[in-house]
């Protein structure tokens, strides 16, 4: 029986390792999927990969990761953050590591602390002009701005009349993908 305990032993073990999800870190960009009607609507503004329609960054690791991010509706929201299972939501979702020297992973987690100090709002009207709202992307975007002193999409796609904007797919060229799959929602809170 002893034997048989080691090799589950080594089992468990080699099935956490290998779960991305335990590598996470700060700093890291995760996208996930979705099956809402707004997930629908920002599927409908991807370039490419419109099965990515949310994204957020991750502050903490460790014990229990943690994701900031823009939790919004068409009627407003707010920058959260929530653990890992809450924020994929049993969805499939991919990392993407950006390659910062520690000096900019210091200055994007100490301006995403920043702005959740701010209790930064959800943008509904989708303007990057505006630096008091912002939505799942731009959050992502302006940290990465802020950490590296530079715009890393200079030439944003249009929704017309030359108004800007970031889909959720376009963070995929930050950095170098992993999938992550389906981690399980998050159980509700027992009574």
């Amino acid at each position: 029986m002893r034997g048989l305990a080691s090799v589950l032993a080594l089992f468990c073990a080699a099935s956490v390792a290998a779960n991305p999800v335990g590598e996470l870190r700060p700093g890291d960009i995760v996208l996930r999927a979705g099956d809402s009607a707004w997930a629908f609507l920002a599927s409908r503004f991807a370039q490419r990969q419109p099965q990515w329609v949310h994204a957020g960054i991750v502050v903490a690791a460790g014990d229990e990761i943690q994701v900031m991010h823009m939790d919004g509706t068409p009627q407003g929201g707010r920058l959260a953050v929530d653990p890992a299972d809450r924020f994929f939501a049993g969805h499939p979702a991919v990392r993407v590591r950006p390659d910062l020297p520690p000096e900019a992973l210091a200055r994007l987690l100490a301006w995403l602390d920043l702005q959740q100090q701010r209790g930064v709002e959800f943008d509904t009207s989708f303007d990057l002009e505006r630096d008091d709202a912002y939505y799942c992307t731009e959050l992502v975007w302006r940290g990465i701005r802020e950490a590296t002193g530079r715009d890393p999409f200079p030439d944003k796609p249009s929704l017309g009349r030359g108004r800007p904007y970031l889909p959720v797919d376009l963070l995929l060229e930050l950095g170098s993908v992993s999938e992550i799959g389906r981690l399980p929602p998050a159980m509700p809170a027992q009574p």
